[in-house]
């Protein structure tokens, strides 16, 4: 199971306003609709989104995540979602693919700061157990 209670995203409050403050994004994603922050908190990879994670974008993040994977420091990869405004199928997808990914070689993934409308999407589909998020 995927740790990712959203209910104690206070953690990550310090990763986001590092990113509010100036962060600039580190990657951006397929069609340029999604943007990507690499932040770290302690011996966590953060890696926080802005935009509409869709089919144009989702192999690429996937990508992304793989690879910060492979490099950070420890064996924690947080997304923080908070500036995501719209997920689609295929990106979920791609979601649950990193996710068992990161498992296979014993990494936990995490999904955090999840908005209502991406949420209403996790809900609808019942992955909200599997990423660990109450619906």
């Amino acid at each position: 199971m995927i740790s990712g209670d959203h209910r104690d995203d206070r953690r990550f409050d310090a990763a986001r306003d590092r990113r509010s403050a100036g962060g600039i994004p580190d990657y951006a994603l397929g069609s340029g609709m999604l943007r990507g922050t690499l932040l770290h908190q302690d011996r966590t990879a953060v890696y926080a989104l802005d935009g509409e994670l869709d089919r144009t974008n989702a192999q690429a993040l996937h990508e992304r995540l793989i690879d910060i994977a492979g490099v950070a420091e420890g064996d924690h990869l947080v997304l923080d979602m908070s500036g995501v405004t719209f997920i689609d199928g295929p990106a979920i997808g791609h979601l649950i693919q990193v996710a068992q990914a990161l498992f296979a070689k014993g990494s936990r993934f995490e999904l955090v700061n999840v908005p209502e409308g991406p949420m209403r999407v996790l809900r609808v589909t019942g992955l909200t157990d599997y990423f660990g998020l109450d619906a």
